[in-house]
């Protein structure tokens, strides 16, 4: 047994890593590391761990007072929980939930993500935050317009100045050579409020001067998913204007 710890190289570390890794899946798995392992061993595992997290070939996630790993295709994050707290919203509504409610749809290593994708729902105008009592609980945006009507929608269009979207949109076709442009990258140009460019965007997409598209989400990060338009179920992470 001190044989193969000695000859235990970092090679092999890395692919058994990866393996219990792949095999564990969204689940996620805790560290290889034991208590009766080699001290060499579990020195070279702990060089490996620390090797693929630098190389962003490892997400670690804390939870209370155990870690889990992950490969980054499978890991859990604030945009993970966002799809299915909004998921949720939509099939409870007209039910009022609370942020605690959304628990539920969550796997145990999304949870301690929860609070995060409910504050990036709210920016993004994806729930809305009412009061009862001395509680917040929250609406499912798009249900809660649908229901509200016409009229409602009508008063998300906000004094926004048309032509410099445009502008930027055209400077953004002008140096990616495409037509369809990121709706972060458009946010980022105009510098606009993200809520207020979604709600101009609706209004556009709703006269038909803009088309939606869905884009990549599996490659989209953080920012691109928050920013995203979700239109009859689905998040479209592009857009193109039409004159």
């Amino acid at each position: 047994m001190a044989s193969r710890s000695r000859n235990f190289t970092l090679e092999e570390a890395l692919e058994k890593i990866v393996a219990r890794l792949r095999k564990a899946g969204a689940k996620g798995a805790a560290s290889p590391v034991t208590a009766k392992m080699p001290a060499a061993q579990r020195q070279i595992y702990e060089e490996a761990i620390r090797e693929m997290a630098a190389a962003g070939f490892l997400v670690a996630v804390s939870g209370g007072a155990k870690t889990k790993y992950f490969l980054p295709d499978f890991a859990p994050s604030a945009a993970t929980a966002a799809v299915k707290i909004a998921r949720l919203a939509a099939a409870k509504h007209p039910v009022l939930l609370a942020v605690a409610d959304y628990k539920k749809a969550l796997t145990t290593p999304e949870k301690p993500f929860l609070a995060e994708a409910v504050q990036d729902l709210e920016s993004a105008a994806r729930l809305i935050k009412l009061v009862r009592g001395k509680a917040f609980v929250f609406a499912h945006a798009d249900s809660l317009r649908a229901l509200l009507g016409p009229a409602a929608r009508d008063s998300e269009t906000v004094a926004i100045d048309g032509a410099r979207v445009r502008a930027s949109y055209r400077a953004l076709v002008a140096r990616t050579g495409f037509p369809a442009v990121e709706i972060v990258a458009l946010h980022r140009e105009t510098g606009l409020p993200l809520h207020d460019m979604q709600a101009w965007l609706h209004a556009e997409h709703r006269a038909g001067r803009a088309v939606f598209g869905l884009g990549d989400w599996s490659l989209a990060d953080d920012a691109a998913r928050a920013a995203a338009i979700e239109l009859r179920g689905e998040r479209h992470l592009l857009v193109r204007l039409e004159d």
